[in-house]
């Protein structure tokens, strides 16, 4: 019996920060005297710090309670929200963050004076919110200096994770504040710190081969590890409000009912496979543990079971620590399969630091997770052959790692790592004696991975999900065949595996009539047609959300099993063939199976290539591609030969985009185009040798799914995502390999999709790639899934707010910014360019001078009399932007059918004067006019209305004439708005828009916005008057600046990369309610019940 584990090294990166206080004797002070104070507070940073910085929402402050007790037992409380100021933020020190209140406080809570004396101050902040339901603004004041003490912070959820509005609690206790009587030469100046009661922990995993100097070993095996799922244990619910001392220990619970730990089980994890989340502190006893392996490792393992996580009895470690596991999927040269790392946190660094003490003591033996600490845990998976921890003395003591497991599949059979569209396979292998007693083993979504015997009295794969694949002789070893028209010709892998045994017990040379393999020179020729990875009928009953970002289905026929002494390690070294699939992968939330979401594959197998001579490039759309592709395709479908050679005729066992393409494994394919590339996805399943409309699954998006994508981006697995940004980029020649082939339109700059920026698009200019997308809802119920929606937001122009309705909440910025400006210089992968549930879009342009809003009433010839507004009219040469506000009932059309209430809307004329054509209806009724402007000598601009009889040059037929309806001031022309230029937008952390900017009173909140919330403004046609002198700024760079590509995101007619020397105009944007309930969540399904996201 073998034992198998994983080769793994586990780094904590500590760097001890103090947060010490200096406190002077004072002098003795006149108590009970009114008094007047000036509160300063200090967020430091936290106590262990990575070099870079924590998010901004960690050190927000939205509620501050002092509860003060003078010498002679009087108590005052003090309570500030609204009045906090903040002054100072730097992630880059780990949170320091500072505050002042707006003037000076005098009164308590209650309305009386504040008065002199000598204080112990207990401040207490974020007390509010779901998480700590426990605490209240009422039963806080009203403890006594004991209560406080002993108080308690509960989390009903047990991890914690900021959503809305809410902020982290925090706390701090100061002796000997003076306060001193009113004074005429000012108040009494009084300095508060906070300590977070939460603790940051961060897992990051890297491979091996991205080490510096790797072993050989680990070069030979090329270990790929990629982090599906993770689970947290021993998550405590309660902790000591207020810190009770300087030592390690003070704040161990004593209390037994206290001591109440919960767990939250299989996490999903997104993106690029990073780890967060936030605990309360969970102060434990030193363990006995004296080396690294000794922290996991358990006992009361068997070889007939698994053991689960919770099940464990640890040796070392103290019963309530903390302990993560990581579940994922490894691919290396000799193994592949899932694996699962089990983790407890703690400070395992043997460096003693110059923190205080209680920090010091980081060492094997150290469990604790304290209050106000950043850990950083980096997991370097080296291998699967053995376990080495290297750790501060010698790798060598690290032995074998009992907290690694999994089950594992040797390289030996001949496999294939397939992707989520239909996929067509040769399987080779000799005819030995594994055919002999067939057995399978069963992985799915809808099947627990599971070794099934066939044949005989033991046989048990009644019910197994095994049919997703089908089984055909070639006629040719060197190509593939096309899909019979006649199902006959196929068997399963049941039917398979009794002729394969038939074959062995009869040492046949040569297969019989009617048999689905061929034998020549001695070995077995099988192929293998695997369905997409799609259930139409899902036996759970949830739909497409229950089989789309799931893990590889896989079907292994005939595997020999190896199980560790404690049973939670598998290896399969040998095995006939193996057939592992990828999943179809979205952005889109997943707690609705009836969304019109589209899924996406992994790879693109087809490279790069030509356009082609599409059949039609009339009436593209910019967001259905489904219809597009049948305007392209027209009648010239791919042959059914030219469909029969896509496909692999050699194994791949590993997940490489560069092995993932058809022309690597066949005598390369013709006729292969961009606009007819994904038709090799798809099947021609009743054999007729056309794709016929039910058989088009697999398509070539629209320019605006790419970008749907964008905005989920983070919620995409593995190299799913259009392009891996550890990519390296040398040179500005190698930007243009990554750029997509849209199906819209190519006139309109939409035809080509630059995934390396984002959100940026254009025409076509270069050879370009393919990825094809896949819509997951029948929404017509005919089994033809044409329908889609890639809008994933909602425009509610009355109100200017924007809300995201489809993407996965996962994917979003949750925790509402409250002020502030995104972090100065952050480029487009970063947590600062996420998009928030919603956010409201400014009237105005920063800067910009209006005037009061053209107004009147117009007496329509259908509609009768109507008022007819514009909030906003501009000017600049021949060109000109207004917004229309919207009437209850009434639509507002332009020249191009767009809805043009509340959103700006340009017009150009070649003339001197330029004009447009406006449509404006309700109740089935209408009236077209035309718009002329006309500017004065000032640079005013002002508008004339008439009836539009015929065209602008016959103003004498046009019914009314000379009806002037207002003036006003132009935006961008003689009083334009505030410019900036990419430096300040760079590197100024001056508030933008938070300084410079008020709307109806209103300053609270506004920022400029990052490059996603500026696409969506874009979409929906905030972004008037844009063109290249007059470009719309972000506040997101591009990754690769160092490039040249130094200018921010912006928009000019489309979003781009200005060249050098522009300015930008700037129209900010804030958090805003949500305008629709549409819900965001992913499906949550998981045995425990308790989870933190």
């Amino acid at each position: 019996m073998k034992k198998f584990s994983f080769y793994a090294f586990v780094m904590l990166c500590v760097l001890l920060a103090s947060c010490q206080e200096e406190i002077v004797s004072p002098d003795k002070v006149k108590a009970d005297l009114p008094a007047v104070i000036d509160l300063s507070l200090a967020l430091p940073s936290s106590d262990k710090v990575e070099t870079k910085g924590i998010y901004d929402y960690e050190t927000e402050v939205s509620e501050l309670m002092l509860i003060m007790f003078e010498e002679n037992g009087r108590k005052m409380v003090i309570l500030l929200d609204d009045e906090l100021h903040p002054t100072t933020f730097d992630a880059s020190l780990g949170g320091y963050r500072g505050y002042t209140t707006n003037g000076e406080i005098s009164v308590d809570a209650d309305g009386n004076p504040i008065l002199s004396g000598t204080y112990r101050v207990y401040a207490i902040a974020n007390w509010s919110g779901e998480a700590f339901g426990n605490l209240t603004t009422e039963n806080l004041k009203a403890m006594s200096e004991e209560e406080l003490k002993r108080a308690v912070a509960s989390n009903t959820g047990f991890a914690y994770k900021v959503s809305g509005d809410e902020r982290f609690p925090m706390s701090s206790y100061t002796e000997k504040i003076v306060i001193n009587p009113s004074d005429p030469d000012g108040p009494t100046a009084v300095s508060v710190t906070l300590r977070r009661l939460i603790a940051h922990i961060e897992f990051v995993f890297r491979n091996g081969t991205e080490v510096a100097n790797p072993s050989a070993s680990v070069t030979e095996e090329n270990p790929r590890f990629t982090p599906h799922s993770f689970s947290v244990y021993n998550i405590p619910r309660n902790a000591y409000l207020i810190s009770k001392g300087t030592e390690e220990m003070d704040n161990m619970l004593t209390e037994n009912d206290l001591k109440v730990y919960g767990n939250a089980e299989n996490i999903e994890i997104i993106g690029d496979g990073k780890i967060e989340f936030f605990m309360l502190e969970n102060v434990q006893n030193y363990g006995t543990s004296t080396t690294y392996v000794q922290r996991d490792a358990w006992t009361g393992g068997s070889t007939d079971r698994i053991t689960a996580p919770d099940d464990k009895e640890f040796i070392y470690a103290p019963e309530n620590s903390t302990y993560v596991v990581v579940k994922g999927e490894y691919v290396g040269t000799k193994y592949f399969g899932e694996v699962s790392y089990t983790i407890h946190l703690g400070n395992f660094s043997s460096k003693i630091t110059k923190a205080p003490a209680q920090y010091s003591k980081g060492g094997f033996n150290n469990f604790t997770v304290n209050r106000n600490e950043y850990h950083t845990y980096t997991v370097t998976v080296n291998g699967a052959n053995s376990v080495v921890t290297e750790n501060e003395t010698s790798p060598d003591e690290g032995g074998l790692n009992p907290g690694a497991e999994g089950t594992l599949t040797q390289t030996s059979g001949t496999q294939f790592v397939l992707d989520a569209h239909y996929e067509t396979v040769m399987l080779s292998f000799v005819l030995d004696e594994k055919c002999e007693k067939p057995s399978m083993i069963v992985s799915t979504p809808y099947n627990a991975m599971q070794k099934y015997t066939l044949f005989g009295d033991s046989a048990d794969y009644a019910g197994a999900d095994y049919k997703w694949v089908k089984f055909m002789a070639p006629t040719l070893t060197s190509s593939l065949p096309a899909y019979p028209e006649q199902e006959t010709k196929l068997t399963d892998i049941v039917g398979l595996a009794k002729e394969l045994q038939d074959a062995y017990d009869n040492k046949r040379t040569e297969a019989p009539e009617g048999a689905h393999y061929m034998i020549s020179d001695g070995k077995v020729y099988v192929v293998a047609f695997v369905d997409e990875y799609f259930y139409e009928n899902t036996p759970d009953g949830r739909g497409w959300p229950g089989f789309v970002n799931q893990d590889n289905r896989v079907l292994i026929l005939n595997p020999e099993k190896s199980t560790s002494i404690d049973g939670n390690s598998t290896a399969y070294p040998t095995y006939i063939f193996s057939i592992s699939q990828r999943s179809i992968k979205t952005t889109y939330a997943t707690a609705s199976q009836t969304v019109n979401a589209f899924g996406i594959e992994t790879w693109n197998e087809t490279g790069r290539v030509a356009w082609g001579y599409p059949d039609s490039e009339t009436g593209l759309d910019d967001y259905n591609g489904y219809a597009n592709t049948q305007t392209l395709l027209g009648d010239d479908w791919l042959s059914e030969t030219l469909m029969a050679t896509t496909g692999y005729r050699t194994s791949i066992s590993d997940n490489t985009k560069e092995s993932h393409v058809f022309y690597s494994s066949g005598d390369g394919l013709s006729g292969i185009y961009g606009y007819n590339s994904c038709l090799t996805r798809n099947r021609d399943e009743n054999g007729n040798g056309v794709i016929d409309d039910g058989e088009l699954k697999w398509y070539l998006p629209a320019v605006f799914q790419y970008t749907a994508l964008w905005m989920g981006l983070d919620y995409l697995k593995e190299d799913t995502q259009l392009f891996d940004p550890k990519t390296e980029i040398s040179s500005s020649a190698d930007l243009t390999e990554y750029n997509f082939y849209t199906s819209s339109d190519n006139g309109s700059s939409k035809s080509q999709y630059w995934s390396i920026e984002g959100a940026s698009y254009g025409d076509r200019k270069h050879t370009n790639a393919v990825r094809c997308v896949r819509n997951l809802y029948d929404s017509n119920g005919n089994g033809i899934y044409d329908d889609v929606n890639p809008k994933v937001s909602e425009n509610d122009p009355g109100n200017r707010i924007i809300t995201v309705t489809g993407a996965s909440e996962s994917a979003l910025r949750t925790e509402t910014m409250t002020g502030g400006e995104y972090t100065a210089g952050h480029t487009e992968r970063d947590a600062n360019n996420r998009l928030p549930k919603a956010f409201e879009i400014a009237k105005y342009c920063v800067g910009e001078s209006i005037g009061t809003p053209a107004s009147g009433l117009i007496k329509f010839k259908n509609l009768g009399d109507v008022t007819l507004t514009f909030s906003r009219l501009s000017k600049s040469g021949n060109t000109v932007s207004l917004t229309i506000v919207p009437e209850d009932g009434y639509t507002y059309r332009g020249n191009s059918n767009e809805n043009l209430a509340n959103n700006g809307y340009t017009a150009t004329s070649s003339g001197a004067q330029p004009w447009l054509t406006l449509t404006i209806s309700k109740d089935g009724l209408s009236d077209a006019v035309c718009v002329w402007f006309e500017e004065d000598d000032s640079g005013n601009v002002y508008v004339i209305i008439y009836h539009k009889d015929s065209n602008p040059s016959q103003a004498n037929n046009w019914g009314l004439t000379d009806e002037e309806l207002g003036r006003s001031s132009s935006c961008i022309g003689a009083q334009s708005p505030t410019r900036v230029n990419s430096t300040s937008l760079y590197s100024s952390t001056s508030g933008l828009c938070s300084n410079n900017y008020s709307q109806d009173g209103d300053s609270q909140g506004w920022r400029v916005p990052n490059q996603r919330e500026l696409m969506l403004m874009a979409e929906y046609g905030y972004l008037s008057g844009a063109s290249a002198a007059n470009a719309y700024a972000s506040r997101t760079f591009y990754t690769y600046y160092s490039l040249g590509k130094n200018e921010p995101f912006s928009y000019n007619s489309h979003l781009t990369l200005q060249s050098d020397g522009n300015s930008f105009v700037i129209r900010c944007v804030r958090d805003a309610a949500p305008a629709t309930d549409a819900s965001l969540n992913d499906a949550v399904y998981s045995n425990s019940g308790n989870t933190i996201f």
